[in-house]
């Protein structure tokens, strides 16, 4: 297990390949740190790492039962999600931390409401599916470097600065 201190800000960078931005991630219980209002500890199990994609059309954060499994997660109670068919269903959520795989190893990202996927949907080798309420709490860019590499960064929390290519000749 690692441990992962959530006040400080994290970066991670990974190349993309293929078509769409697949990282390794894992979900962890939240412990609030005693004494402390706002502030806490995640133990990450670094074997149990998932295949995780980054979905800007998806509302909230959404995992198979076996990542809920595996992290211990508890549900904290029910609510609506809407899929791609349009079907609105009643499905249980949880509070967690999704960490990510990245360069110099695994980081806490951001706490979620982590909606439960049924095992029916068709998701080809996907665990988790992160949405716009995780990344909407950082800076997410996409890159190409000169050697047409695609690469996939994102940092939280936010730098709370625009990020323009204004100044890029």
């Amino acid at each position: 297990m690692t441990g992962v201190s959530t006040d400080e800000p994290v970066l991670i960078t990974v190349p993309i390949k293929g078509k769409a931005i697949i990282t390794k991630a894992q979900i962890a219980p939240q412990r609030r740190v005693e004494g402390t209002k706002n502030r806490y500890s995640v133990e990450i199990p670094t074997k149990f790492m998932f295949n995780a994609l980054w979905d800007t059309g998806s509302t909230v954060t959404l995992a198979v039962p076996r990542v809920i499994e595996t992290a211990g997660l508890k549900p904290v109670e029910t609510g609506p999600v809407r899929g791609v068919d349009g079907v609105e269903t009643s499905r249980p959520f949880y509070h967690g931390f999704i960490a990510i795989e990245g360069q110099g190893g695994i980081h806490a990202l951001a706490m979620c409401e982590l909606y439960a996927l049924e095992e029916d949907d068709q998701l080809q080798g996907i665990d988790i599916i992160i949405g716009m309420d995780v990344i909407q709490q950082g800076d997410l860019v996409l890159s190409v470097d000169e050697n047409k590499k695609h690469w996939f960064s994102f940092r939280t929390p936010s730098a709370f600065k625009k990020i323009s290519f204004e100044d890029i000749e």
